[in-house]
């Protein structure tokens, strides 16, 4: 199943440069981060643990390799979206929670 970044995603932004994403589980809205090889606006990445960007907005963000969501399901992005290709381990948020 599929889900938009831009409804899951924000930019971890860092003096101007975007250095990674902060993406939310689909099911319960946990979020994590993936930091860049190749961060928005040059520079140096922000962490060790990276990720290999295309694309310059949410709608069009992919990241090589795949994204684990540990204990949580693992996904792909691709092409502005969140791919999950397993089934879900976390408990959904009940809807009383949803921001």
């Amino acid at each position: 199943m599929n889900y938009p970044l831009a409804e899951l995603g924000e930019w971890l932004v860092y003096d101007e440069r975007k250095l990674g994403v902060l993406v939310r589980c689909p099911n319960c809205k946990m979020a994590f981060s993936a930091w860049f090889k190749n961060p928005i606006g040059g520079g140096e990445p922000g962490h060790r643990v990276l990720w290999e960007r295309t694309g310059e907005t949410l709608e069009m963000l992919s990241l090589t390799p795949s994204f684990m969501f540990v204990g949580h399901c693992h996904s792909f992005i691709r092409n502005g979206e969140i791919c999950v290709d397993s089934p879900f381990t976390c408990p959904p948020i009940a809807p009383e929670h949803v921001v």
